[in-house]
């Protein structure tokens, strides 16, 4: 039970550190937290295999999170909304799944701008670039 904790302390550890500043760090944290609800009912029984996919949903939620965050800075965001509020309707992460769903169809002219201004958030973003370089 404890390992189940401090494994659960680390990716919260990993996502404050991802996302420290960040105004949507209570969303990331909400997200994983159900991300670890639902593992810790699973029954998996090699300890590693968890913690590996506890890491990658991790850095899904980054890299989602970043591409809804580079999107939102272009102003794709506007497209992605069916009112036309003027405050945010969907948190980066969602703006970032609904973007990827996008990705396959999207023409040129809107996705590289979208490529580029993703490139630079990574690279901004300092658990990436410390983890993997720079993109």
């Amino acid at each position: 039970m404890r390992k189940s904790i401090e494994r659960t302390e680390l990716v919260h550890d990993f996502l404050k550190r991802a996302f420290s500043g960040s105004l949507h760090a209570k969303r990331i944290l909400s997200l994983a937290n159900g991300t670890l609800g639902v593992l810790s009912v699973l029954r998996i029984a090699d300890p590693q295999r968890r913690d590996r996919l506890l890491l990658l949903n991790a850095l899904a939620i980054l890299l989602l999170t970043l591409l809804g965050a580079a999107g939102e800075s272009l102003g794709m965001d506007r497209s992605l909304r069916t009112s036309t509020v003027k405050r945010r309707v969907h948190s980066l992460f969602r703006q970032g799944c609904l973007l990827y769903d996008l990705i396959p169809n999207m023409p040129e002219q809107r996705l590289r701008p979208l490529v580029e201004k993703y490139e630079e958030f990574l690279n901004q973003n300092n658990v990436f670039t410390q983890t993997f370089g720079p993109a």
